[in-house]
């Protein structure tokens, strides 16, 4: 079972913008500022689910469903954003969604829409896989 925590209630220090700045800067292909993570705990242990969009660039070179087959370049990096988020704040990622470029809602202050993002994307992809 997953369970959502709050910023406030995490195991960890570091504070999400801080960690979505880690997921912008994982990879290049990565649209920078295009990420949305969410602390959990995991078999009472912290983790995190996380949300990045991919550059225009990339789904250019892939041509495929994303929600669909692996590609070696899309493995990469998820393999990439898991690697850092470990590295720089101890926090093991549970899954890495990749989502084309537009995918994740922004509100009228151009800022990420949280609450729509759990919704569209969570209700879709979210179980017991690991990274």
């Amino acid at each position: 079972m997953i369970l959502p925590l709050y910023p406030h209630i995490a195991h960890r220090s570091s504070p999400i913008p801080d960690i979505e700045r880690t997921v912008s800067e994982s990879h290049p292909l990565v649209r920078g500022n295009r990420a949305v993570v969410f602390r959990m705990r995991r078999r009472w242990r912290p983790a995190c689910v996380i949300v990045v969009e991919i550059s225009r660039r990339l789904q250019r070179l892939c041509e495929l469903d994303l929600v669909g087959g692996e590609n070696p370049l899309i493995a990469e990096i998820k393999a990439a954003v898991a690697r850092a988020v470990a590295d720089q704040h101890g926090l093991t990622a549970t899954q890495v969604i990749l989502a084309s470029p537009g995918a994740i809602p922004r509100d009228a202050l151009n800022a990420t829409d949280r609450p729509a993002c759990w919704r569209i994307f969570f209700r879709r992809h979210v179980d017991d896989a690991e990274v």
